[in-house]
């Protein structure tokens, strides 16, 4: 960490080529999401429909698709506010709440490379930014998830924001704790920023009196904004809570997921089991490069009499942003896997997940490597460009790959099976004025504008007596997809259960609709 003598300097902003390595990135957002696009994940139904409920009605409220639940609509309380709050501003003016979730994703993805290239550029030079900012933007995790209608891309934008207001505005903590209070508020992993940026206000010099001020400052924010949020939503609820918090066990097949998603992260062409291996070699040969640009930094400092941190040393801004970066990485390593010991054991490690690790560590990397290449002989250059270009153009690859098929299929909900369902066709066209009950009630909400209820998970014969009984009674219909996955009930285990009789009203290559008699 910086000494008690350090003091940031005011960045040098390149704007120009940050803006206009931004606005690339936000044209490539722009052309992988013109439609069929964006892609639909089913968490854009709560997003979505908690938006335009804002907007409509003042409240956040999105589908309640339980098949025994009474009520249509529910508090939203499983997803923070942020990104339905953002996207129910141009709702509310008549936009379409999906090309709204287009332009704010363009718009994040230009904030994210430009500041990213800012921070690295101003430690390291023009160079050094623009390899961060093109890694940052190839890097497929974090790719993939701009061409949804996810909270990532907006959360992206407010961490790099939080990043930024901590190396370069660290005597003004409530800056980066504003920011922070942000991304909180538009992911629950969130809160690891503000967690962040508290420790990086008390690990900063000054007095113990300064440093625990400087705390108080970036955590206030967030504190205050979590809490309403929390109060809000237990009165919403009635008390009920969404999550259950226990000891969960077994986290061994998680850990493993993360050690496959970071595999897939270092080897992004690779695939199966023979992933592992350039991945394995690609991480050492990293490691060494790390290790060798870390020890040239230690003897450095040896040799400026352990004045580490003054303003004429080259070295300290990379330090400064390198300490940053590794202290909220480390943050959101810590949330993620509390929250997966102790509120949820589903929460899988997926490149969703460790995208954002992903990004804060590829800044650390380059700004650290970069600082190494000034004093490396010709070999070590070598295998450093080598290293790096390779996964550059292998990562490249890949998210053009992916982008290209959300152009010509859609991703998730939005691909065209969805788009040209006969069913969904026949309840657009028939289906007014019926209660629907489906085993994907995300296809109806976004590709029919229908609310619908999911079928029960595991029916049993009593289950399934008492969802006929629901159904006939609201002169229902059953809308069956003959698709199969492991997160949506089984449409055929529950109409073998059904008690005749049963009406078929239409069938389709992709199900069947039916009706019970009332």
């Amino acid at each position: 960490m910086p000494s008690r003598t350090f003091t940031s300097p005011p960045p040098t902003f390149r704007v120009p080529l940050a803006v206009l390595l931004g606005a690339i990135a936000c044209w490539f957002v722009f052309n992988w999401t013109q439609p069929a696009g964006p892609g639909l994940d089913p968490d854009a139904v709560q997003y979505v429909a908690a938006a335009k409920s804002l907007a409509a009605t003042g409240r956040l409220e999105v589908p309640d698709d339980g098949w025994e639940n009474t009520d249509s609509v529910e508090a939203l309380a499983h997803f923070p506010p942020g990104l339905s709050t953002v996207l129910a501003g141009p709702v509310a003016l008549g936009a379409d709440p999906l090309q709204a979730a287009r332009v704010l994703n363009g718009a994040a993805a230009l904030v994210l490379v430009a500041l990213v290239f800012m921070l690295v550029s101003w430690a390291e030079g023009r160079a050094a930014g623009s390899v961060a900012a093109i890694a940052v933007a190839v890097t497929p995790a974090v790719a993939f998830v701009f061409l949804d209608v996810l909270s990532e891309p907006l959360f992206f934008a407010l961490m790099a924001t939080a990043l930024a207001c901590m190396v370069w505005r660290p005597r003004s903590p409530v800056w980066a704790g504003v920011a922070a209070a942000a991304a909180a508020l538009v992911r629950y992993a969130g809160v690891s920023v503000v967690a962040a940026v508290g420790l990086w206000s008390l690990l900063l010099p000054g007095t113990r009196r300064e440093r625990i001020r400087r705390a108080v400052m970036a955590g206030i924010p967030g504190a205050v904004a979590l809490g309403a949020w929390a109060i809000r939503t237990r009165l919403e609820t009635q008390g009920e809570s969404i999550r259950r918090f226990s000891v969960y066990g077994q986290i061994a097949p998680t850990l493993r997921e993360g050690a496959r998603t970071l595999a897939g992260w270092s080897a992004p062409l690779a695939d199966g089991a023979w992933r592992v291996i350039p991945a394995v070699i690609a991480a050492c040969a990293l490691a060494v490069l790390v290790v060798d640009a870390l020890r040239r930094w230690t003897v450095r400092d040896r040799l400026l009499g352990g004045q580490r941190a003054r303003p004429d040393d080259g070295g300290a801004p990379a330090r400064l942003i390198v300490a940053a970066t590794l202290v909220m990485a480390v943050c959101y390593v810590g949330v993620v896997v509390s929250a997966r010991l102790f509120a949820d054991p589903n929460i899988p490690l997926d490149d969703r997940l460790l995208a954002p690790l992903m990004l804060l560590v590829m800044v650390a990397l380059v700004a650290t490597l970069s600082n190494g290449w000034r004093v490396w002989r010709r070999p070590a250059r070598i295998a450093a460009a080598v290293l790096l270009i390779g996964w550059t153009v292998a990562s490249a690859w890949a998210t053009a790959q992916e982008g290209s098929y959300a152009v010509e299929t859609g991703n998730d909900y939005a691909d065209l099976g969805w788009f040209g369902s006969p069913l969904i066709a026949w309840v657009r066209d028939h289906g007014g004025g019926r209660e629907l009950y489906t085993n994907y009630p995300t296809a109806l909400y976004f590709q029919a504008n229908r609310f619908s209820r999911a079928l029960p998970q595991a029916p049993t014969s009593d289950t399934a007596r008492a969802f006929a009984e629901r159904v006939a009674e609201d002169h229902g219909l059953i809308v069956a997809f003959n698709r199969s996955s492991q997160f949506v009930a089984s449409a055929t285990a529950l109409m073998q259960l059904v008690p005749p009789p049963v009406h078929v009203v239409f069938r389709s290559h992709d199900g069947a609709i039916y009706e019970l008699p009332r």
